[in-house]
């Protein structure tokens, strides 16, 4: 049996056990692409080369670091703030006294450690992972960074979760402890990061015990 041959049962198979026709067109779009690499003659190397090229794209990761010139910018608004032509989730924003900073909202994605298999965007989270690991150019993307945190709510009126721990950061595999503490600002009291107010751990642990009266 080929490759491909064995590409085409497995597919098989898998469409047998499909139930939505969504979910089967997505099966054949695959084996047309799987089929369309196999008909090009890789060896065992190449064949793991042209894989993680494709990975990249698939994940629209580029295939060469990104540069900060300003050739690659397109200016957004009056900020003024900018979007990199190459990597649309990558900002840059210019302050008043001319300096810059930088953020990819998709090079990262947040995990309640109590619901951990449903990954979350947090502009909380985007901050932390931009104060832990500022983004340098070159710039080049890679899997995204997991985020772990805990969420609760200790006052009906603040809507679904009003208290904030983030514990842990993995980039490249590597665990990063962050033990940093929010909740939401109380009015006239202006928040400090992205719409939130840092506290100490004592408080954290204190508005945990409130929530789960």
């Amino acid at each position: 049996m080929t490759m491909t041959e064995w590409a085409e049962k497995e597919v098989e198979l898998a469409i047998e056990k499909e139930n939505s026709e969504y979910g089967k067109m997505c099966y054949e779009s695959a084996l047309k692409a799987y089929k369309t690499l196999m008909e090009d003659p890789h060896s065992g190397f190449s064949w793991s080369f042209t894989r993680e090229i494709l990975n990249q794209l698939m994940y629209e990761r580029p295939l060469t670091p990104l540069e900060d010139t300003p050739d690659q910018w397109n200016q957004i608004n009056d900020d003024p703030e900018f979007q990199h032509k190459r990597r649309p989730s990558l900002f840059k924003r210019i302050d008043k006294d001319g300096n810059a900073s930088y953020t990819d909202v998709n090079r990262f994605v947040a995990y309640n450690i109590n619901n951990k298999k449903v990954p979350f965007y947090s502009g909380l989270c985007n901050y932390i992972v931009d104060d832990t690991y500022p983004i340098e150019f070159p710039y080049m993307p890679t899997s995204p960074i997991s985020v772990y945190v805990e969420e609760f709510l200790t006052d009906k009126k603040n809507g679904d979760f009003d208290t904030v721990g983030v514990f842990q950061i993995i980039k490249d595999d590597v665990p990063v402890r962050i033990n940093r503490y929010f909740r939401e600002p109380v009015v006239p009291e202006n928040p400090t990061y992205h719409g939130w107010v840092e506290i100490d751990e004592a408080e954290y642990i204190k508005r945990r015990q409130e929530a789960t009266k």
